[in-house]
């Protein structure tokens, strides 16, 4: 026992008649067999509300709530959830998750993974959904292009003003968000996800002249698009381009020439278009299609 350190496990148990009960014991474990511990443990597979407990191994030792939160999954794979500044701790952590192959969401946010080790996730073979969110990333993670089973990619709030990797992105990409990514324009890369169904660009400033560019990068299969905060004051041709839109979101832009249009023949163009996001004020300058029922929210 000499090599092992002290490690408590709690276990908040969830009643159906809404009363809590807590038990606690005393295990003890290496961090680095940790995983292996967790698999055997005969208490945790013999107790009688698990797998709807809550569980967590305390490491000796050990602050970073990512910890926790890497064990917890360590138990019941999908989805893994992981909030670290600490790159090199995540690093050491990943690779000690059971069964990776099981996992089909990761959301890691607010890290700092600018230049983070991403072969750790070589054996998520089967991710579909992966958050990046205010990761300090200034490229798309390398290991992205092996992830041939991914669906959603969120790489939001990080500078990719400079990115010049965006061929990694995997062509079965479903929704993708671009969101405050400090873009200036659109990845041409793009035009090659026939399979993208939604795509944010909310809080990026694109000029007239790039965005005339759109209409040989957006793929036509495109139902939705975010454009919030973009500050727009027309609405983009390119959108009338794309008859498979069904909603369009242009909230946070002043769109003060929108007055005036021939709304009816616009939207005429996008057949399966129901949802228009808009600020209340613009609202106001475009009317209602009651043979559309298309809906201002």
């Amino acid at each position: 026992m000499k090599n092992y350190e002290i490690v408590k496990f709690i276990a908040v148990c969830l009643v159906l008649n809404s009363q809590c009960a807590q038990e606690s014991s005393v295990k003890r474990i290496k961090l680095e067999e940790a995983p292996e511990a967790i698999k055997q443990d005969a208490v945790l597979k013999g107790h009688p509300h698990h797998p709807k407990n809550i569980a967590r191994y305390l490491v000796s030792g050990q602050t970073d709530p990512s910890a926790h939160e890497v064990f917890r999954n360590s138990l019941f794979p999908p989805p893994l959830s992981i909030k670290s500044k600490n790159a090199k701790m995540i690093e050491n952590l990943v690779p000690k998750i059971l069964h990776p192959e099981k996992i089909r969401s990761v959301l890691i946010v607010d890290s700092k993974l600018a230049k983070f080790n991403w072969a750790v996730f070589k054996p998520f073979v089967n991710i579909k959904k992966l958050v990046l969110e205010n990761c300090q990333l200034t490229e798309v993670p390398e290991q992205i292009e092996q992830l041939v089973k991914l669906q959603i990619l969120n790489l939001s709030e990080n500078d990719l003003s400079g990115a010049s990797n965006w061929h990694l992105l995997p062509k079965s990409l479903e929704e993708l968000d671009l969101a405050d990514t400090r873009i200036d324009a659109v990845p041409e890369e793009i035009a090659d996800l026939s399979k993208l169904r939604e795509l944010s660009l909310a809080g990026n400033l694109f000029s007239d002249e790039e965005m005339e560019n759109w209409v040989e990068i957006l793929p036509k299969a495109l139902q939705s698009i975010d454009l919030r905060a973009c500050d727009l004051s027309d609405l983009p041709d390119v959108l009338f381009d794309l008859p498979n839109l069904k909603e369009i979101n242009l909230r946070g832009n002043s769109l003060e020439q929108v007055e005036g249009k021939d709304w009816e023949e616009l939207v005429a163009k996008l057949p399966y278009l129901t949802t228009l996001h808009v600020d209340q004020g613009v609202k106001d300058n475009m009317p209602l299609f009651e043979n559309r029922h298309l809906v201002v929210p």
